[in-house]
């Protein structure tokens, strides 16, 4: 009979613990998609690719860099609030799911984790400083599990058989100065943002 070296015992106790988050967090109501195609989505995926630049100028600008002093987490937190309040109008439904790459490791310059799925739940009666806290939480929360493989939790949520999208969100939201490259998953969109 072998015996677990503490560390092992450790890190499997950590991923039961990731697992069980994120199942929770997974779980509930989240609605087939926060995007409604203007087609009928083929069986299987197309990556039909195509890129769209635009720039945060100005006035908008500088409101956002202070909002978030200069903190690039709370920088990819604000766009992430704001991309939340724009699919919750465009969709309804009170939860949101955007995806976030693996963050960028100084050491290594490669990411340190999967995908992950950054649920939120809108109610159009909060204030954008509300929201921005909420979503900062629900960053913070995910980082900290975020060593729980992506491809495992589509199978024990009982996604696996989808083929066509990515399972648990349309669309991703990258800053580049803190992320990695996200993983081909199959959702319809991803934004990009990189502060020049």
């Amino acid at each position: 009979m072998s015996v677990a070296a503490p560390e092992e015992v450790v890190f499997n106790s950590r991923l039961i613990a990731d697992r069980r988050f994120w199942i929770t967090r997974l779980s509930g109501e989240l609605g087939d998609s926060n995007l409604v195609p203007d087609y009928e989505r083929p069986r299987t995926y197309v990556a039909d690719t195509g890129v769209v630049a635009f720039d945060i100028e100005g006035d908008l600008y500088g409101r956002i860099a202070r909002l978030t002093n200069g903190s690039p987490f709370l920088l990819y937190a604000a766009l992430t609030s704001a991309l939340k309040i724009c699919l919750h109008k465009y969709r309804g439904g009170a939860s949101v799911v955007v995806g976030r790459p693996p963050m960028l490791d100084a050491g290594r310059g490669a990411g340190e984790a999967n995908a992950l799925a950054i649920v939120d739940e809108l109610d159009g009666q909060q204030s954008f400083r509300q929201l921005l806290l909420q979503v900062r939480s629900s960053l913070l929360e995910a980082y900290a599990r975020q060593s729980y493989p992506f491809e495992l939790l589509v199978e024990d949520l009982g996604l696996g058989g989808v083929e066509n999208r990515c399972p648990l969100f349309d669309c991703a939201l990258v800053l580049e100065s803190i992320h990695g490259v996200l993983p081909a998953l199959r959702n319809d969109d991803t934004l990009t943002f990189s502060e020049r």
